[in-house]
């Protein structure tokens, strides 16, 4: 099996830039009658003001029109076109993220692309050994015409996808996401991550930590793999419920990369494994399929089976949530976010003592969930229930389409009352949500902040 962690290149410098997007200068788009041009004008300009001060005052200008109600707002929000024409091919994109570092992507843009319209993602991980670009070249092959329908992403020697990275590097697949979002007109509920060997666990990976950015995932010739993984498997697979995930290997894999027999059984066997183990952590929309005759370097899933997953859509706001997470760019899932960890993040690998006699699984897996971030919740109604561990402090962000905002709400953190009343929907928290993560599908209206201690309040 190819060892996929500590393999890690990270770009600290400027790289010449192929792609000359900038956000500045697009018309605004053609708005219906009933939209005043004055106000749609405001709302783009809002989110093309790179200056914090033209911002505030933009946004003070918003909140003073008398025809800038929520309902108004959320539609010249969707409306907006903030995203410039690219030509069709391949391009290089950069993304900052952590500490001043920098990582590249290749892009490739489809034919006839349209920035007016959203398009999904494929954001593809490559083998070890392979380009991105290579990468590229083989989702075109196994994705067939279909590819012209997608913007595909794929990054070069990625790191933050992996269990054991640093907190700085595990922001970077976030910021790769982000800058995508920036760059391109995209469909934030049709994102896939697919990957091969290397980018297999990748993908997995991907899914199981940053499950809130895609809506399904797929690992050619790779598996689930951590270190303990029997017990990192018991706390982080059940964030995949729900989750769909394809798999699909060689029925010949079961060697390691330098052709060695393993303990395991290779992919082959972890993936065997895999498919027994995956129900009992309550993930039932993991699919398996075994390719008999092939090895590890000549795997192609079947193409329909595989567009479906490329047809999946992101469920945006589950009505329940159970999601643990290693550092604070992971801390995302629905509704629910971390905004402030408690102590100090779980960085480098983890020493477990075990008395004469004791159950080592056991004693392992009470230490890596206690080193784990946790956040749960659930919508019942107009209840809304939360637990969160290493947590300081978390944002419930509604919208209209989760509960009725004009009625009285009422959230628990753990058994206890922290919030009771109606919450006020907020032009102002709409605006600046969809700005600061790009997401103008499903922004918030409404922000509680709940602390570890003391009575939630809405900002």
């Amino acid at each position: 099996m190819n060892n996929a962690l500590g393999h890690c290149r990270i770009y600290q410098r400027s790289l010449p830039a192929a792609l000359a997007i900038v956000l500045a200068g697009t018309a605004a788009a053609a708005q219906p009658e009933a939209d005043p041009p004055e106000l749609a004008q405001r709302v783009t300009e809002f989110f093309r003001a790179g200056d914090t001060a033209d911002r505030s005052t933009l946004l003070r200008e918003i909140l003073r029109d008398p025809q800038a109600d929520l309902a108004t707002i959320s539609d010249l929000v969707k409306q907006a076109q903030l995203w410039e024409a690219v030509p069709a091919g391949l391009h290089t994109l950069e993304a900052e993220y952590g500490d001043g570092l920098r990582t590249r992507a290749r892009v490739r843009v489809p034919q006839g692309y349209d920035a007016t319209r959203r398009y999904p993602l494929i954001l593809g991980l490559h083998g070890m050994g392979q380009s991105a670009s290579e990468f590229i070249h083989y989702l075109e092959q196994i994705v067939g015409p279909a590819i012209e329908d997608f913007v595909v992403a794929a990054p070069q020697d990625y790191c933050g996808v992996w269990f054991l990275v640093t907190q700085d590097e595990a922001e970077e697949p976030v910021a790769v996401l982000q800058t995508l979002r920036r760059r391109f007109h995209l469909d934030t509920d049709r994102v896939y991550v697919v990957g091969y060997s290397m980018g297999g666990h990748g993908a997995v990976m991907s899914a199981v930590l940053y499950t809130d950015w895609f809506a399904s995932a797929v690992a050619l010739a790779g598996t689930y793999t951590t270190p303990n993984t029997p017990e990192t498997m018991a706390s982080l697979l059940p964030n995949l419920t729900d989750f769909p995930m394809l798999l699909v290997w060689g029925a010949q894999d079961a060697r390691d990369r330098l052709r060695r027999e393993t303990p395991d059984g290779g992919i082959a066997g972890l993936n065997r494994k895999l498919r027994v183990e995956f129900p009992k952590f309550g993930v039932e929309r993991g699919e398996f399929i075994e390719l008999t005759g092939e090895g590890h370097h000549d795997v192609v899933p079947p193409r329909e089976r595989f567009l479906e997953y490329l047809r999946m859509q992101r469920s945006p706001d589950p009505a329940t949530i159970a999601h643990r997470f290693r550092f604070p760019a992971q801390g995302r899932r629905g509704w629910l976010r971390q905004t402030r960890f408690a102590g100090e993040p779980w960085e480098g690998q983890m020493v477990v003592r075990v008395p004469p006699g004791g159950d080592v699984h056991a004693y392992a897996r009470s230490a890596v969930q206690r080193k784990l971030a946790l956040l749960e919740g659930a919508i019942e109604g107009q209840t809304i229930r939360v637990r969160m561990l290493r947590t300081r402090e978390a944002e419930i962000r509604l919208h209209g389409a989760l509960l009725d905002l004009d009625q009285p709400i009422t959230v628990y953190r753990d058994r206890k009352i922290v919030f009771k009343g109606v919450v006020q929907p907020k032009v102002s928290t709409l605006l600046t949500e969809a700005r600061a993560d790009w997401e103008f599908q499903h922004p918030p209206s409404v922000r509680l902040v709940v602390p570890w201690r003391g009575k939630a309040g809405q900002e």
